[in-house]
């Protein structure tokens, strides 16, 4: 008897087994689970704690906080004899709008996405004013309204500018708005601004530059060689004063023959030339022009000769020349060739240096074009090389005269 009983124990476990699995499944195919989730919804909270639900049974939505439900939409789902749910809608809910943003004084708004929930406005300003709050945003509530208050924009000001001295400036304000501008003058008539005489209040709150400058205008006096002054003829010479011009007899002029006293102090346009129309007289010391009459120009006060003018020269008893005898007034009024030169017939001949010079004769300044060509016997000289040459010699020599004229030692050279 005691074997049988262990054998019926476990035969009564599996029978209760069986029982129990049969009416859980028995239940499982009369009822439906957890219903279906529906966008953008959930379920009243009177279903929320339920697992198992009937034959029959029926459950509703309403939306999530922030969203409508759509019209005509199904809110209600029921557990149907197959175990499963009712279809659902496709759209159950959609998101709440906010009404029309309102706009900002002297500033405008932009919207990152539609007017509905979730959607947020960022305002900004109008150049010229800055913003004041410390939120320059608002959000769509779930409620439909707009999160926190108007943002407030205010005008940007300057302060008062610098002065100037000997200067003012208008209007006189204590504060000054966006784009207003003030005009600088100088006290003294006769002393300008030569710069911008108004500057502007910029949007970021400073002037658009530096005040500028009063300065005194006072050209110098004009002078152009070889003209008369027709107007003008004394100064001081202000802001806008004119001064005329004309060359004298036997020049032309080069430039305007009107300018006028400018800003910083200038003539605009630059001064006139008075250019040569003739060749002057040569000068030929210790001779003599033997053909060819001058002709009188710069009214009567200077000779001189037409272009193509030829002349003759000659030089004085004892005196030799060197150089062509024949010379000819060319297009650039300089003699062509070179006007000749008048040496000592008994003495040596001038000492002619390549890129050298003679300083000294006799111990005292030299100057061909004044004290001539005319070398002596005993004539000693110093020389010098021209800037950036080098002398290969002595820089000293002597004329004398050995049956013939030379300087000795020989006249160095230059290189």
């Amino acid at each position: 008897m005691k074997y049988i009983s262990c054998i019926s124990r476990p035969f009564h476990w599996t029978i209760l087994w069986i029982t129990l699995l049969y009416t859980c499944i028995s239940v499982a195919q009369s009822s439906c689970g957890l219903p279906p989730r529906l966008q953008n919804g959930m379920l009243k909270p009177e279903f929320t704690n339920q697992e198992i639900f009937s034959i029959g049974s029926k459950v509703q939505y309403v939306c999530q906080p922030g969203y409508v439900r759509i019209p005509g939409s199904k809110s209600t789902l029921i557990c149907m004899e197959n175990s499963k749910w009712s279809p659902g809608p496709e759209e159950f809910c959609k998101r709440k709008s906010c009404r029309s943003p309102v706009d900002i004084e002297n500033g405008y708004y932009d919207v990152s996405d539609s007017l509905f929930f979730g959607s947020k406005l960022t305002y900004y300003c109008n150049k010229g004013y800055r913003m004041i709050s410390k939120i320059n945003f608002q959000e769509c509530l779930a409620d439909g309204t707009w999160s926190g208050d108007l943002p407030v924009c205010e005008a940007v000001l300057c302060p008062p500018p610098e002065p100037i001295l000997g200067g003012r400036f208008e209007p006189v304000k204590e504060e000054y708005a966006y784009l207003e501008a003030v005009i600088y003058s100088c006290n003294d008539p006769n002393i300008f601004i030569l710069t911008e005489k108004s500057i502007f209040c910029m949007d970021n709150g400073t002037w658009s530059s530096s005040p500028p400058e009063c300065i005194a205008v006072n050209c110098f006096p004009p002078f152009v060689p070889y003209s008369r002054k027709l107007s003008g003829f004394s100064g001081p010479y202000k802001l806008n004063y004119v001064v005329q011009f004309e060359c004298e007899n036997g020049f032309i002029l080069k430039g305007s023959s009107t300018v006028k006293c400018s800003m910083g102090s200038k003539w605009e346009p630059p001064l006139p030339e008075c250019l040569r129309t003739y060749c002057t007289e040569p000068k030929l010391i210790d001779g003599y022009i033997s053909s060819g009459t001058p002709k009188f120009f710069r009214d009567g006060a200077e000779k001189g000769y037409n272009v193509d003018d030829t002349l003759k020269l000659s030089c004085d008893r004892f005196r030799t020349l060197k150089g062509s005898k024949t010379i000819t007034c060319g297009s650039d009024l300089k003699w062509h060739p070179e006007v000749p030169i008048c040496e000592n017939s008994f003495g040596c001949s001038y000492p002619s240096i390549t890129n050298g010079f003679v300083v000294l004769r006799n111990g005292k300044d030299y100057f061909p074009e004044r004290d001539g060509y005319v070398f002596s016997r005993k004539d000693k000289i110093i020389i010098e090389c021209d800037p950036g040459y080098v002398m290969t010699g002595s820089d000293s020599s002597t004329c004398t005269f050995n049956w013939v004229y030379k300087w000795n030692p020989a006249l160095p050279t230059c290189n």
